[in-house]
């Protein structure tokens, strides 16, 4: 089954042994405005943009927090940080020395997550060209971890109620298929029938010789 998180790169796409001149990602060559090949080369900056925002986590954030500003898409709150207070492991605070005398040091992180609109679990059985548009911008939005933790407890349900549903049918698919096949055997048993018993007369017609 095909790793539904990962993104799938288009067929274009060669390994870093490609010649110089040759972009990565769209197998193009690599000129300037004057038409001259860079063989020094290998990525055009438009390719390499995407490469990065489809493969590389931090990017990808980027580009999200770019558009939305860090706006919660359910419940529209702008949570863009939340202050940690990191500390040793005595409980002393994890302090140095400012401008302004010492003072604990304030870690930032974000409260918001990227979250894909359309789960990417269900692109699981799709073609590499369908699946790439799960990864695309328009099927990303921002979330709060509250909101997040939620959208994913509703979809991890629908996800087993789909799976429930797709195990009964493949179990109603397996027994309609046994008992066709039982069917197609008695059939054949029937046609069978007469040739055995001409078959055993000719024995017995053979034995009593």
């Amino acid at each position: 089954m095909t790793n539904c998180r990962k993104p799938p790169l288009p067929a274009s796409f060669v390994d870093n042994r490609t010649p110089g001149g040759t972009c990565r990602w769209c197998a193009e060559e690599i000129r300037d405005e004057a038409e001259k090949l860079l063989v020094r080369r290998r990525w055009h900056e438009d390719c390499l943009w995407r490469f990065k925002f489809l493969t590389f986590r931090n990017v990808t954030a980027r580009a999200v927090e770019a558009r939305d500003h860090g706006i919660c898409a359910d419940c529209a709150l702008a949570r863009s940080r939340t202050e940690y207070y990191p500390f040793y492991r005595d409980g002393s605070a994890y302090a140095h020395e400012g401008e302004d005398g010492p003072h604990c040091r304030v870690w930032f992180e974000p409260d918001w997550q990227v979250d894909h609109v359309v789960p990417l679990w269900k692109s699981e059985h799709l073609p590499d060209d369908m699946r790439l548009e799960f990864f695309e911008l328009e099927n990303l939005q921002t979330l709060c971890t509250a909101c997040h933790k939620a959208k994913t407890k509703r979809e991890a349900a629908e996800r087993a109620k789909w799976r429930r549903v797709v195990r009964n049918e493949a179990k109603r698919v397996a027994h309609v298929g046994f008992g066709q096949l039982a069917l197609a055997l008695q059939g054949l048993q029937g046609r069978l029938e007469p040739g055995l018993q001409t078959f055993k007369h000719a024995c017995v017609n053979l034995g009593g010789l």
